[in-house]
């Protein structure tokens, strides 16, 4: 008995051994039978497909191949590879597990494991992957990219150049290394050694279209048009269907102000997909351009119906309705109501500062919007300003649109300015002509985005209407879009501007970072630099606000003495601009306060001091004080400048970090092929 049980069980460690084997041999069942066999067939087709990037073709072949052998390991791959490009990961992942029960030591497997878990956050997990494969194979070029990958994800940008660079040396015309190196440099800012890598590409992979569409985006970043247009239109005719390159060349020609080609560009690309939003977006500005205004309009309408939280289609077709489209007319009132319909579920939130902005944005889309003026005026009343509330009563009863309450409540508010400063002094607060810093909004075309470039101009002026709703700035009309920074500066000098902003801002699918510098008019230099990320829903109205409000709460406060009665006077600073009772304000000569060239302050001499007011009244927009001479004899005038203490503090350039910087180049790196 002990025998025979002795026997079976060696038969079962036999058979166990056995199995082991077979299933530790590599690509032992991996393969049909016979090099005939019509699974092999399925997949080289699957394999063509997934070279022309038609992953759902190929998905079908190798599946197809799979349900005539189960067992063939390449068909297995290949749905792993397509799924990842796919951006379907969970599902990658799960076809690497099924290769890997045929072959745990496929490198090719654990390299695109390890990408897999970059993407999914396990970035340890994937460093034990890359390093495995470099444990058997430390040439291994892919397992490199990789360890680069992980440096990329932990923010050592430069550090992975280098990794890659060595990689480089095992191989130096591996594509992805060679595209891996130039976006690198390009999100570096390092042109010279982006364009390095291009060429390479280029002269090694002449008939790759990702390799002239990517270096046609490097170019067309770096403004050099004409290349930039060769290398697309390369791309578009060895893969005419490459919709990026078709997008890019669109956006190229309405950056270069040639609508017609843009639209002859756009067109088939609609044909194909008529569900690419982007593409509608970029025909409504071309459409625009050719003051075609009805096909622009259904342009942008198309693209905000398929993508209902595209902020750029909803700034244009305002920005067409403010500039082209008459008041009162139906489209302009109906955009006006969905920002004001917004605005309500803001102040409903508490979150005023948005309600404001929305409410705003409605009456400079339609002046006339009796809702959106009496919300806009109902928010200062809530914040405790209630002879703002009464003088926007007062404009709503001058455009027609008043009814009995709001009659009523002009008539008791009015009671309520009795013995205010302003109506002690006689002044109207809210229409005095501000001693207010000018500034100019500019915005360089060619560094913005790939993703929305020809939307430059509409993002600026949507910023210029941010920065105006603050009351500081007195912000100057004009054409936004510049091509450099020194047409910028001159056209602000000319103007006698005290600052301008040159704006730009980067994008990826769900992202939006914008930076704002601030510049001295007078002499160029930078007095700041401000940046702001933000992800997700109204991402551009949001990263735009906070940049706004921190550019408004730099600038230095100056205002003019109005009225001067012995030693009582009144200044044009109140509740408004921060001011207090008790604070001491400085006043100098007029003309003779300039702006400090380096600090976000004002430069005066003490010899020009003439005096002092302490505020012991104030106001929303005014406030009155006692006035101190400086000398025996009383310099001060009326119209001279105030200044509130302390003045001329450097004030640091700031910023705020962007919205994961690393994270878009991580993506477009780990989906290079």
């Amino acid at each position: 008995m002990i025998y025979k049980m002795m026997r079976i069980s060696l038969y079962i460690f036999a058979g166990a051994v056995a199995l082991l084997t077979l299933i530790a041999a590599p690509g032992l069942f991996s393969q049909p039978a016979s090099p005939a066999s019509p699974a092999i067939g399925l997949y080289e087709q699957g394999k063509t497909a997934q070279g022309d990037e038609n992953y759902f073709q190929a998905v079908e072949k190798y599946k197809a191949a799979l349900a005539l052998n189960p067992h063939y390991l390449d068909p297995i791959k290949g749905l792993a590879e397509c799924f990842f490009f796919l951006d379907e990961y969970p599902e990658s992942l799960r076809w690497v597990e099924a290769g890997k029960r045929y072959d745990r030591n496929d490198v090719s497997l654990l390299t695109l494991e390890g990408r897999i878990r970059i993407v999914t956050g396990d970035l340890d997990r994937a460093k034990e992957l890359f390093l495995s494969v470099l444990s058997r194979q430390p040439n291994n070029v892919e397992a490199m990219t990789g360890i680069a990958l992980l440096d990329i994800a932990a923010g050592r940008t430069r550090f992975a150049a280098k990794q890659l660079e060595d990689a480089l040396v095992m191989n130096p015309q591996h594509r992805v290394t060679l595209l891996s190196l130039a976006l690198i440099y390009e999100s570096l800012g390092d042109t010279a050694s982006e364009n390095k890598y291009l060429e390479l590409a280029l002269a090694n992979h002449p008939n790759y279209f990702l390799v002239h569409y990517l270096a046609g985006r490097g170019y067309f970043l770096q403004g050099d048009w004409p290349e930039s247009e060769a290398r697309l239109k390369t791309a578009l005719a060895l893969k005419g269907d490459f919709q990026p390159a078709r997008l890019l060349l669109g956006n190229l020609e309405v950056v270069l102000n040639r609508p017609d080609q843009a639209v002859t560009i756009l067109r088939p690309l609609l044909s194909q997909n008529p569900e690419n939003a982007l593409a509608r977006f970029i025909l409504g500005v071309a459409y625009w351009k050719k003051s075609d205004l009805a096909n622009a309009i259904a342009s942008f309408e198309g693209a905000i119906a398929l993508s209902p939280d595209d902020e750029f289609s909803r700034l244009a077709l305002e920005q067409l309705a403010i500039d082209d489209l008459p008041q009162g007319d139906r489209k302009r009132v109906a955009l006006a109501h969905t920002r004001y319909e917004q605005g309500r579920l803001y102040e409903g939130k508490n979150m005023l500062d948005h309600a404001l902005l929305e409410y705003r944005r409605a009456i400079k889309i339609d002046p006339a919007s009796k809702e959106a003026r009496l919300a806009f005026a109902n928010i200062f009343r809530r914040r405790g300003f209630p002879m703002k509330y009464l003088n926007e009563l007062q404009i709503l009863k001058g455009l027609g649109l008043a009814d009995r309450r709001i009659n009523d409540d002009i008539a008791y508010y009015k009671t309520k300015s009795i013995g205010r400063v302003s109506q002690k002094w006689g002044i109207d607060q809210h229409d005095l002509d501000e001693r207010s810093l000018s500034i100019r909004v500019f915005s360089l075309s060619p560094h913005n985005s790939l993703i929305h470039p020809a939307s430059a101009g509409i993002v600026a002026r949507f910023f210029h209407d941010i920065i105006d709703g603050y009351g500081k700035l007195r912000v100057r009309d004009g054409q936004p879009s510049v091509g450099s920074f020194e047409e910028a500066f001159r056209e602000a000098r000319a103007a006698k501007d005290d600052f301008f902003v040159l704006l730009t801002f980067d994008e990826g699918d769900r992202t939006f970072d914008a930076r704002c510098r601030l510049y001295l008019a007078k002499t160029g230099t930078l007095m700041a630099d401000l940046s702001a990320g933000r992800t997700g829903n109204d991402r551009v109205r949001d990263a735009l606000l906070k940049v706004g409000s921190t550019l408004n709460d730099l600038l230095p406060i100056r205002g003019a003495l109005i009225k001067k009665q012995f030693d009582r006077g009144v200044v044009d600073l109140g509740g408004f601009q921060g001011i207090k009772e008790k604070d001491k304000l400085v006043i100098v000569k007029t003309g003779r306060v300039t702006l400090e060239s380096g600090t976000l302050g004002y430069r005066y001499s003490d010899n020009d001091v003439v005096g002092t007011l302490t505020v012991d009244g104030l106001d929303e927009a005014v406030s009155e004080g006692t006035l101190e001479k400086k000398s025996f004899y009383d310099y001060i005038s009326t119209g001279d400048d105030v200044l509130f203490l302390p003045q001329g503090e450097a004030i640091a350039a700031s910023a705020e970090p962007a919205a994961a910087p690393a994270t878009e180049l991580l993506r477009e790196l780990l989906n290079l092929k």
